[in-house]
């Protein structure tokens, strides 16, 4: 079923939601305001969010709020959402104070060149027990994916360059250090594996999974055994899937989920219970949202169907 839930001005554009811990699962929606330029954040009234109970305004700096991304604090419960704000040309971050996302504040990732595109985050906690907070997103100036890491009061990043790319996807490990995957050199599919919480360049391994013309849209996921899931489309036509068999990902069995014209961007990474992976994403001919999953855990069938009429968006959980 789908619900109208905000229909003034031109609202609804870089959307991200995630359900927030707790007994009701309500979805914390956050959202580009394209009338005013602005971020806001609503709050569905119940787990079939029938409408908005809050839907408030969080930062009107400078056109703020494209390329949202939302990640839940495990410590806390309260979510972080980071976004664009292109007058500055700022990766920003919104910290949520209680767990409605009623007050927060604003903290900045990254000004340097323009830098906060595409943005994706994950959090890991580290030895001492601080919550780590780790973003990724575009330098749109130099063409490179940056990553930073913050801990509480997440008001202080410290950005760093992985490599030429952009379109980063963020997942974290038992471990508690991230695995990154983006669009590299020739649309070449990049998986970077951080040894570290700060992913130094000697703290880290770089590998290309795919040929040219194979990474678009990637996103990550981590399957019940350990090991990521990833996928990413080929050309604008065929979306595939990567298996990790170990924690380095060093032989993924490579999967072709469907193929067909305007399949596969953007994806989403997921899995059952089970261990199976599963996809969903976007066909963008006919404005659906499919899915895609193996059929075993051997993965030597596939089935799709046609999940719901609608455009693209993005989550940081799918419950399956």
């Amino acid at each position: 079923m789908q619900r109208k839930l905000t229909s003034v001005g031109d609202r609804g554009q870089f959307v991200s939601a995630v359900a927030l811990p707790g007994a009701f699962n309500r979805l914390l929606v956050a959202y580009y305001d394209a009338t005013n330029a602005d971020l806001r954040a609503g709050l569905c009234n119940s787990q079939q969010c029938d409408f908005f109970s809050t839907d408030r305004l969080l930062d009107n700096a400078g056109a703020a709020g494209e390329h949202t991304a939302i990640a839940i604090n495990p410590a806390t419960g309260f979510a972080v959402i980071s976004y664009y704000a292109a007058t500055f040309a700022d990766a920003r971050l919104y910290v949520c104070s209680n767990a409605d996302c009623i007050t927060g504040s604003v903290s900045t990732i990254d000004t340097q060149n323009d830098a906060g595109k595409n943005g994706a985050l994950a959090f890991g906690a580290n030895l001492m027990n601080f919550t780590n907070l780790f973003a990724v997103y575009d330098d749109a100036t130099l063409g490179t994916i940056k990553f930073s890491r913050s801990v509480l009061p997440f008001t202080s990043f410290g950005p760093m360059t992985l490599g030429a790319g952009t379109d980063a996807a963020i997942n974290v490990g038992a471990s508690g250090f991230p695995d990154i995957v983006f669009r590299g050199p020739s649309d070449t599919l990049v998986h970077v594996r951080c040894l570290s919480f700060d992913c130094s360049g000697a703290n880290q391994t770089v590998q290309t999974l795919s040929m040219p013309g194979q990474g678009f849209a990637p996103s990550i996921t981590r399957l019940p055994n350990g090991n990521a899931f990833i996928t990413s489309q080929q050309d604008n036509s065929i979306l595939r899937g990567y298996v990790c068999n170990d924690a380095a990902c060093s032989a993924p069995q490579v999967l072709i989920l469907e193929a067909g014209p305007g399949l596969g961007a953007p994806s989403i990474a997921a899995s059952y219970s089970d261990g199976r992976p599963l996809a969903f994403y976007q066909d963008a001919i006919n404005k659906d949202v499919r899915a895609a999953e193996c059929a075993s855990l051997a993965c030597t069938s596939i089935a799709s169907r046609v999940s719901v009429n609608g455009f693209a968006v993005k989550s940081a959980k799918f419950c399956a």
